[in-house]
């Protein structure tokens, strides 16, 4: 895809008349209420179990090809993608409920989110694919999607592209939050109780760092956001809790390492009546569970 800004202006409008053409037959967009009855990943992992089954699936257009009476297009969801096959003969039109006919499909555009209910089976060349009968629209896309992003500023820029073009990534958040789960429920299976400390803080404190700084305006009071979570666990121990932890973010004002970011998340606990070698051991306990 040519991305020049003449060309962006041109898909836009394009796709903004497919969203009037939507609306003067009477079909919202943007509906409020949509159908999902699996992920992707789920139909095509238990293809034997389902193979015929009538279902409802969503996602995101990622392309279309069309062969004649014959459309073929990739649909992705959160899960990974499966094919869907809509067959002109196949298609059943009923505008009351939204279900666009094969002249409507026109209008549908790479990058719109869409709901399909079809038959689960194989093509020919063995695909595995939802042979669709009604085909709803979710969400109208208004600007292109990139056909790749490969530049690492970008994709840190522009995340949301990032997840949508790259798969992998989206595995990277999945384990992330993950590992977060498995940290969570392994203090909390060692008696730790999870607590919340102050973001706001108006003396920092608990390690050698440039706070960020703001302006409380109610107050009319300078405020920084922490830069440790260690001061207030250690009076929250001082009122009696005996284990707890945070996860949450802290904030240091300098510059990029691979140690610190400016904003990054941390997990940081505090054991009432245990020494250094207890929490050593339940450390490497930790490692090993993870």
């Amino acid at each position: 895809m040519d991305n020049t800004s003449s060309d962006l202006i041109g898909q836009r409008n394009l796709r903004i008349g497919h969203l009037k053409e939507l609306r003067a037959l009477g079909i919202n967009p943007y509906p409020s209420e949509s159908i999902k009855e699996y992920a992707n990943h789920e139909v095509v992992s238990n293809f034997e179990r389902l193979k015929g089954k009538t279902m409802t699936l969503a996602g995101r257009i990622m392309n279309k090809r069309e062969h004649g009476k014959l459309i073929f297009a990739d649909l992705q969801d959160q899960s990974g993608v499966i094919q869907i096959a809509i067959k002109k003969d196949d298609l059943k039109e009923d505008l009351e409920s939204g279900n666009l006919s094969w002249g409507q499909l026109k209008l549908i555009d790479v990058g719109d989110i869409i709901q399909v209910s079809g038959t689960l089976d194989k093509t020919v060349q063995g695909e595995i694919s939802i042979f669709v009968e009604r085909i709803n629209i979710l969400t109208k896309s208004i600007r292109p999607m990139p056909t790749n992003l490969d530049d690492k500023e970008q994709q840190f820029r522009r995340r949301y592209v990032d997840l949508v073009l790259n798969l992998d990534r989206k595995e990277q958040f999945m384990r992330k939050a993950k590992f977060y789960e498995v940290n969570r429920q392994f203090l909390k299976d060692h008696g730790f109780v999870e607590l919340e400390t102050p973001v706001l803080e108006r003396v920092t404190g608990g390690a050698d760092a440039t706070p960020f700084t703001t302006h409380h305006n109610a107050l009319d009071q300078d405020f920084f956001l922490r830069i440790s979570t260690e001061l207030y666990q250690k009076r929250l121990i001082g009122g009696g809790f005996e284990k707890i932890f945070v996860i949450g973010p802290n904030f240091r004002n300098e510059g990029l390492s691979d140690e610190h970011l400016q904003e990054y998340y941390q997990i940081e606990w505090y054991w009432a009546y245990a020494n250094f070698q207890d929490n050593m051991n339940m450390l490497k306990d930790m490692f090993k569970h993870i």
